[in-house]
């Protein structure tokens, strides 16, 4: 009879096989509630990061404009950031990518986004 063995085995690092490794998530299409176009102001930010973390912002599912905006705080223990997206974006939706940058890791406790409605426009 032979033995067996079992293991959990943890995957950690920045790097495979000299590579950085490439991280993201994207949030799917929001309109917070409201059917107004709006403005995004703001995004609090729970996190940790050994690197930076970059945002791109997608407005009404619109693929062509992205414009982006990245975090300067590197910290191995949980810190609060504000983000201020690029002004001048209108949209009814929101769609965030978040990503790594250099193949850093990151861990995000939460996201909070302060919107502006513009109730004067017809949607």
């Amino acid at each position: 009879m032979g033995a067996t063995t079992t293991g959990i085995f943890v995957l950690s690092g920045a790097k495979d096989n000299g590579t950085n490794i490439s991280a993201h998530f994207k949030t799917g299409s929001m309109d917070f509630g409201d059917t107004f176009k709006k403005f995004l102001r703001q995004i609090w930010l729970s996190f940790r990061s050994l690197g930076v973390i970059k945002f791109t912002f997608y407005t009404d599912e619109d693929t062509t404009t992205q414009p982006t905006k990245s975090t300067q705080i590197k910290k191995s223990t949980i810190v609060e950031e504000v983000i201020k997206p690029p002004r001048g974006l209108k949209g009814r939706w929101y769609t965030i990518l978040v990503e790594n940058q250099t193949g850093a890791s990151f861990d995000i406790d939460y996201m909070s986004m302060l919107v502006e409605s513009i109730k004067r426009l017809v949607r």
